[in-house]
């Protein structure tokens, strides 16, 4: 075990120490006897930066976590991944795009992680359940998977400002994107936005993302 110099103090207790003093030697060891003395155990990788070799070290090793960083290629769904019908919620109705299709396929061989982003206010207007969109998502998907296009991750807004009132996640707001960015711990820089309206490329650019493809 080693102390990998993260505390937790009461401000005040510092109160009485110099300007300049060891938290280890000056205050650790004059208090010890006084005070309740915890510790918490890490597991995982401690490198020391102190000296120049040990610090060029450490970056190596960040530079190597961030080539693993997840990348994300965010689509649409009505009108970019499936033809736009208009509030499409049965499964026998869903006829994919080809050339989607295709760009999905080639966005998975290039690691990229497929999520998709839609506003489904036929959900507000109540025209379909949430139930009914799982599942015709689960038959897309499954579609999508026999031609070695599978999405990775739906998220959707079920809102519509004129039934539930405004809200964050409704394109060209960027509340979907951003939770997808938090949940995949991806940067906006290494990530993509395909769709057929511009809403879908302002909300893009609102969470950081400024590589587009619009469809049509």
């Amino acid at each position: 075990m080693i102390n990998a110099g993260v505390y937790c103090l009461q401000r005040e207790l510092l109160d009485d120490m110099p300007d300049a003093f060891s938290l280890e030697n000056d205050f650790f060891e004059k208090y010890v006897g006084d005070l309740t003395l915890e510790a918490y155990p890490c597991d995982g990788l401690f490198i020391d930066i102190g000296i120049p070799e040990d610090y060029e070290r450490a970056q190596g090793l960040f530079r190597e976590k961030a080539k693993t960083r997840c990348k994300i290629a965010f689509f649409d769904r009505d009108g970019t991944i499936n033809v736009d019908t208009g509030h499409l919620h049965e499964p026998d109705q869903m006829v994919l795009i080809d050339s989607t299709v295709e760009l999905i396929r080639q966005k998975k061989k290039q690691g990229y992680t497929i999520v998709v982003i839609t506003n489904q206010a036929g959900i507000a207007k109540g025209f379909y359940t949430t139930e009914d969109m799982h599942l015709l998502h689960d038959h897309m998907n499954r579609e999508l998977e026999k031609l070695d296009a599978k999405v990775d991750a739906f998220y959707f807004c079920p809102h519509h400002p004129d039934y539930t009132g405004p809200c964050s996640c409704r394109k060209p707001k960027p509340g979907m994107i951003m939770k997808a960015l938090f949940d995949f711990e991806a940067s906006p820089k290494e990530c993509l936005m395909v769709g057929d309206k511009e809403t879908d490329m302002e909300a893009a650019q609102a969470a950081g993302i400024w590589e587009h493809v619009l469809i049509g």
